[in-house]
């Protein structure tokens, strides 16, 4: 009997929250992970096919290459073990100041 790996979930929670000159994302844990992956875009929608930021093990990652006045969005994914990776977690965004 062969067992199929369930696929992973989107990760939830998700925020992006300025930090002085920087912008934290932060996001719920899921069950089977092993790292996450961010992706970054400057228009909604275009966070590109290529993570940003990966291989995170923990549940927040801190963006300090944002540009004054810019508005970042962001979506977060997990990776199991086998490297599958989940879908895409809702979009979010921040203005960096």
């Amino acid at each position: 009997m062969s067992v199929t790996a369930q696929p992973l979930s989107a990760p939830t929670g998700v925020t992006a929250t300025l930090r002085g000159k920087r912008i934290q994302i932060s996001w719920q844990p899921v069950a089977g992970a092993v790292t996450y992956n961010i992706y970054r875009g400057t228009t909604p929608g275009g966070e590109g096919a290529a993570p940003y930021a990966g291989g995170l093990t923990g549940t927040s990652f801190t963006d300090g290459a944002v540009k004054k006045g810019t508005t970042y969005y962001y979506e977060v994914s997990a990776v199991a073990a086998n490297g599958t990776e989940s879908a895409p977690s809702a979009e979010v965004s921040a203005v960096a100041r």
